[in-house]
């Protein structure tokens, strides 16, 4: 969707296992130094598995807001692809510490079998189909804005927060009306 100029330069940097330093501007302006792991296509948006070798946190990033990027020239602080695989699973086992349950319809089950994400899965428990998996305090809105995407074609049984969090959704919809 939106023009990528920095993709040879991941892919480089991703085979040679070396760290890019840039700007990444989703929220604010922030320089930040990234090892890459993986480079994926979602939904018309290019984004990368990577590690913040500064802040040591693992994390995925959109592409188009990597701005002014360049690779490090001096290869330090570098991680095999192993050692990073390592660092994406731990991150995985930890970082998503809030469990979620939402109930499914048929359609919601087709739709979630088309899109859904890591940290997620289906369940079938008595003939229902069901989205369980956790989120971390840090996705609350991102997972309300998937979940409105399922529409009636989804239920939200736990927690209460993402409830609450989906239904302020729905009142903010309604009153655009």
């Amino acid at each position: 969707v939106s023009e990528q100029n920095h993709l040879e330069l991941i892919l480089q940097a991703m085979m040679k296992d070396q760290i890019v330093k840039m700007t990444y501007t989703q929220y604010e302006n922030k320089w930040i130094r990234l090892q890459f792991l993986e480079l994926f296509y979602r939904n018309g948006i290019w984004f990368s598995q990577a590690y913040d070798v500064q802040n040591k946190k693992w994390g995925i990033y959109r592409c188009d807001f990597m701005k002014d990027m360049m690779i490090e020239e001096e290869m330090r602080d570098t991680f095999t692809k192993d050692e990073l695989k390592e660092l994406q699973l731990e991150y995985e086992k930890t970082y998503h510490d809030i469990s979620f349950k939402c109930r499914l319809t048929e359609q919601g089950k087709e739709k979630f079998l088309k899109h859904h994400y890591p940290n997620m899965r289906l369940e079938i428990i008595d003939q229902i189909p069901y989205i369980v998996g956790g989120y971390n305090q840090e996705e609350l809105s991102y997972m309300t804005h998937y979940l409105m995407s399922f529409g009636k074609h989804v239920k939200i049984e736990y927690p209460d927060e993402l409830k609450e969090s989906y239904l302020n959704q729905l009142r903010e919809v309604i009153d655009q009306y």
